[in-house]
């Protein structure tokens, strides 16, 4: 059984780590991979906790992290006085993953169930939009399709740095 919730960034660095490198392997763009090293900015984050505005939601089967997603809550730039959820990353370990995600018994799967904490917990500190992505080459738009979400604009990305 998978017990999913929010837990605090400070307490869970070196334990989130193997997750964090096995997305990295999995998701990150292959024509840049080598070019981008994993180099987690962990005061950047803490630093963010400090401050409240970073949502870590963790996936647990037996007490081991199998997941997670981490989050900004914070008010937008255009829209001071909104709290937006901008989703910065989130992962499921490949065996805990369905593998009909075109099912609606998705919804009850374990990666649904952490986005819909995810989203749950952003609700509990006041934001009023959540915002999410998906990578091209592992679409995961049917979820978020089924969990409400509206596909509204497409992220490019260009190598410039030589």
């Amino acid at each position: 059984m998978i017990k999913i919730g929010e837990e605090e960034w400070s307490a869970r660095t070196e334990e989130l780590l193997p997750l964090f490198m096995a997305e990295h392997h999995e998701l990150s763009d292959r024509e840049h991979i080598a070019k981008l090293p994993l180099d987690i900015d962990w005061d950047f984050y803490a630093a963010v906790e400090r401050n409240g505005g970073l949502l870590l939601i963790v996936a647990r089967s037996d007490g081991r992290a199998v997941g997670h997603s981490v989050s900004f809550v914070h008010p937008h730039p255009h829209y001071r006085t909104k709290l937006f959820c901008q989703v910065d990353t989130y992962f499921l370990l490949p065996e805990f993953r369905m593998p009909d995600a075109d099912s609606l018994e998705t919804l009850a799967s374990p990666g649904a169930e952490l986005l819909i904490e995810t989203e749950e917990a952003a609700v509990r500190r006041g934001a009023v939009k959540i915002v999410n992505h998906t990578r091209m080459w592992k679409d995961n738009q049917r979820l978020f399709d089924m969990l409400g979400y509206r596909e509204v604009e497409r992220l490019s990305t260009k190598w410039i740095g030589g």
